[in-house]
């Protein structure tokens, strides 16, 4: 019986940036989560996906680590590499914001989005690691992953 093949996760947490352009919506994500992160993006297999509210983006992992502005850390998970949903195409539109806020206020029950967070939680789910539909912010999900033990590594 073959072994399954196992890849590493990447998850990264971002912080208030300015070179970043949605500095208004970054300043009220700060303020509602009462957290500096701002942002979270999934990286597996060398490439990053990168869900924004201006449109989804992929970059290499080694650019993004080096060069993205704002980093402040990771979680690196181990999964099955076939567990992941490798999204196939990208969402080049912008994103209404008032969708994210609208989950944030039914803590995750209302309306589905495709917000980094939501993104980069359905991601983990897939990997085997049940994030509750609660965790709406990028400090929630930060101190999930902290919560289940999972090592973190500051930039």
């Amino acid at each position: 019986m073959e072994t399954p093949k196992r890849c590493c996760l990447f998850v990264w947490f971002c912080a208030r940036s300015t070179k970043r352009r949605q500095d208004r919506l970054i300043w009220l994500i700060e303020t509602l989560s009462g957290s500096e992160m701002c942002h979270v993006a999934v990286g597996w297999n060398g490439v990053t996906y990168d869900p924004r509210i201006e449109g989804d983006f992929y970059h290499s992992t080694l650019w993004f680590a080096e060069k993205y502005p704002g980093i402040v850390g990771f979680y690196q998970l181990e999964v099955l590499a076939d567990s992941l949903p490798f999204p196939q195409t990208l969402d080049r539109q912008p994103k209404p914001a008032i969708a994210t806020f609208i989950r944030w206020l039914t803590r995750g029950h209302w309306p589905q989005t495709r917000d980094c967070v939501a993104v980069a939680s359905t991601m983990i789910r897939a990997a085997g690691h049940p994030v509750p539909r609660n965790v709406v912010t990028p400090y929630q999900l930060w101190k999930w992953l902290h919560d289940q033990g999972f090592q973190y590594e500051a930039v």
